[in-house]
């Protein structure tokens, strides 16, 4: 069985390992649910392959999705806490106008309307909530 470079090869070692009911079944279910054959495919479309729409984002297959890529560019506040154990290194500043507060307003217009990438690449504001802020 041949699968894309991100899924793990159904090696000697691992087929051992399962039962052979359960084996049974996950081949039965890889060669009979499309989604799961579409999702391990070696021919899983990039994000150089996808249609985009009129604004220049990618149109997401549900059944096919691409491979996504580069998802680091969608976690930049995450990283950042990672490293410094803060969002920001903004000094705190109540002023509406401040350095600090149009990252936050930023931060909330991405939390509401996504964030999309120049390559058309896109998730929805929940989601990059979801990287950024989730432990």
């Amino acid at each position: 069985m041949i699968f894309n470079e991100f899924q793990t090869a159904l090696e000697d070692d691992l087929v051992k390992e399962l039962d052979k009911e359960i084996y049974n079944d996950l081949i039965n279910y890889i060669d009979t649910i499309p989604f799961i054959s579409n999702l391990i495919s070696s021919n899983r479309p990039r994000i150089s392959n996808v249609k985009k729409d009129e604004e220049g984002r990618i149109i997401v297959d549900i059944g096919n999705p691409h491979i996504l890529e580069n998802m680091d560019y969608f976690r930049g506040p995450a990283i950042h806490h990672e490293k410094y154990g803060v969002y920001t290194s903004l000094i705190p500043n109540k002023n509406p106008r401040s350095e600090y507060a149009k990252f936050w307003k930023e931060e909330l217009r991405k939390w509401r309307h996504g964030v999309f990438r120049e390559d058309g690449d896109w998730i929805p504001g929940y989601y990059y909530f979801y990287l950024n802020y989730n432990p």
